[in-house]
């Protein structure tokens, strides 16, 4: 006889006590320990943390986000390394986490399965999330 999983929706996960020394994020229901990133996970993060600071800076008027959860769908929430929001997306009164896929979701490649970064990527795309090009576009705005 197989294991069962109950799956969780997002307000059952957002409402678990956040376990000291681990990260979650909610993929499809599921309960997924997201590792910490070594040294070259975390170098190449600092570089495009990096990056992204300067061409925001004179680019858009978006704003970057490092580690921030998303509450994508009732079961999917995301935590992308790096991701960036257009302005108007959080309120003074928002409370939890961000509603939807940041407008640009950046995971490095490190220890994830390809299989589970794949998923990611489609959920991102489906819930908001904007393609490489277009967001360049969008965050430069009408010409």
């Amino acid at each position: 006889m197989g294991a069962t999983t109950t799956l969780v929706t997002v307000p059952e996960f957002l409402a678990m006590p956040e376990p000291e020394g681990e990260r979650l994020e909610l993929i499809g229901g599921e309960i997924v320990s997201i590792g910490f990133g070594h040294i070259p996970h975390e170098v190449v993060k600092k570089n495009i943390n990096k990056i992204l600071v300067l061409w925001l800076a004179h680019n858009s008027p978006a704003e970057l986000f490092a580690e921030t959860m998303y509450h994508v769908d009732d079961h999917n929430a995301l935590m992308p390394d790096l991701s960036v929001l257009f302005p108007g997306r959080i309120g003074p009164a928002s409370e939890g986490w961000i509603r939807g896929a940041p407008e640009l979701a950046i995971e490095v490649v490190s220890s994830e399965p390809a299989a589970r970064l794949e998923r990611k990527i489609r959920l991102y795309l489906a819930h908001g999330g904007n393609q490489f090009g277009q967001f360049i576009r969008r965050a430069n705005g009408p010409h």
